[in-house]
């Protein structure tokens, strides 16, 4: 196993653009940061650098609200290497409040294998 057990990746979006943050932007950054995500991929490693790279590579989404001048992680995705396998997560605190389209956003993550998560770091 490598010498870290973890390498964290913090892209951020909206940072430059200052969008008015809606569902609709969201998930267009979202979209972003999945193809994001699999460009910086390990993948192609040799067998000595997969020997002594991090067991999982833990990439995060932050997303820039200019009307609060807030950033906030959204998504959380984990390439666990020694399974060679992914899982997401979505920020339990971002999706908290208890409305439908929340409710159908959570839903949504859910049924695509993404799930809540408290792992937050700023």
């Amino acid at each position: 196993m490598g010498i870290l057990k973890n390498l964290e990746i913090g892209l951020i979006y909206n940072e430059k653009e200052k969008k008015k943050m809606t569902y609709e932007v969201l998930f267009d950054y979202i979209l972003q940061f999945e193809e994001d995500v699999d460009k910086l991929a390990p993948i192609n490693l040799s067998d000595r650098d997969y020997d002594f790279a991090p067991k999982n590579y833990n990439y995060r989404m932050y997303v820039y609200f200019p009307d609060s001048k807030n950033r906030y992680m959204i998504l959380k995705d984990v390439l666990d290497l020694r399974e060679v396998e992914w899982y997401s997560f979505y920020s339990n605190d971002f999706f908290l409040e208890e409305d439908s389209y929340e409710n159908d956003i959570r839903k949504w993550f859910e049924e695509n294998d993404t799930y809540p998560t408290d792992d937050i770091i700023y």
